[in-house]
């Protein structure tokens, strides 16, 4: 995998967090070995005080737990919907097990400390040289081949976290919800680009069109991150080019003699990471 796909990520601070002081709630993670791409992006509660730790230690997590049991999938010349299922619900189980020993380990009242540190949704892709999968535990937005997929949103912007099942909290949602989803399946070899991203990639779709803060040039289209070869010849451009988008700046008109000031387009964090075939042009 790879000598046939090139990844990279970015992650970017939304401007309601900046302005409030907040953190970047987001995380991503990516790892590729031989026969075994795995992608993750993840995004901390919002209300939770410090979900940026659960996120960036969830991402890591679910991804090392994929990697420790991908042999169940790697070893199979055939894998369904099913399987994917059967071994997601493994996964699921392994990582809250991890993270319920973390929280025991931390003190205090354990449901505060789950609810404080530990609620994040996650978006992740699995590809191995047969089978590539596109799975969630809450919300986001994914795009293959350029077709852009939403999953979510959820009644009243309150998604399912994986460790929801650690403090018996559903939101009233069906308990499969707390489980993760195969979102999509596909043979790896009709794969030519994919990308996955938290729902603050919203607002960077809606300003395709609109000029960056201080620039002439425009956003422009997601696609730009699976086609255009800087983004993965520079892995921190993801992130520049997020981060051009998102600054607040002031300028000086000369001619009408006062301070302009532009604001970031992108409201929430925004985090992705994006995977490309090599031997092919991208779609």
């Amino acid at each position: 995998m790879n000598e046939i796909f090139e990844i990279a990520g970015g992650s970017v601070i939304g401007r309601e967090h900046r302005l409030a002081g907040r953190n970047n709630q987001d995380a991503y993670y990516w790892m590729k070995t031989d026969n075994l791409i795995i992608a993750l992006v993840c995004d901390g509660c919002g209300s939770s005080q410090y979900s940026e730790v659960g996120a960036r230690l969830g991402a890591r997590l679910v991804a090392e737990v994929i990697l420790k049991n991908a042999s169940q999938l790697t070893s199979q010349s055939t894998v369904t919907k099913d399987d994917f299922s059967d071994f997601l619900e493994g996964v699921r189980r392994e990582a809250l097990a991890h993270l319920s020993v973390l929280a025991i380990a931390m003190g205090s009242d354990f449901k505060e400390t789950i609810n404080d540190y530990f609620l994040f949704t996650v978006l992740g892709a699995i590809m191995t040289p047969s089978i590539t999968a596109i799975f969630s535990l809450g919300d986001g937005i994914y795009w293959i081949n350029g077709q852009m997929f939403e999953i979510g949103p959820f009644e009243n912007n309150e998604p399912p976290y994986l460790a929801y099942s650690l403090v018996n909290s559903s939101l009233g949602l069906p308990p499969e919800f707390l489980q993760f989803q195969v979102q999509n399946i596909l043979p790896t070899d009709q794969v030519q680009s994919l990308l996955i991203a938290t729902d603050g990639i919203h607002d960077f779709v809606k300003s395709a069109d609109k000029k960056m803060p201080a620039k002439e040039e425009l956003v422009g289209p997601v696609s730009q991150f699976w086609q255009e070869d800087g983004y993965f010849a520079n892995q921190d451009k993801i992130r520049r080019k997020l981060f051009l988008v998102n600054r607040d700046i002031v300028t000086y008109n000369r001619q009408e003699h006062q301070l302009v000031r532009e604001n970031g387009l992108l409201r929430d964090d925004t985090t992705m990471v994006v995977a490309r075939r090599r031997s092919v042009s991208p779609v």
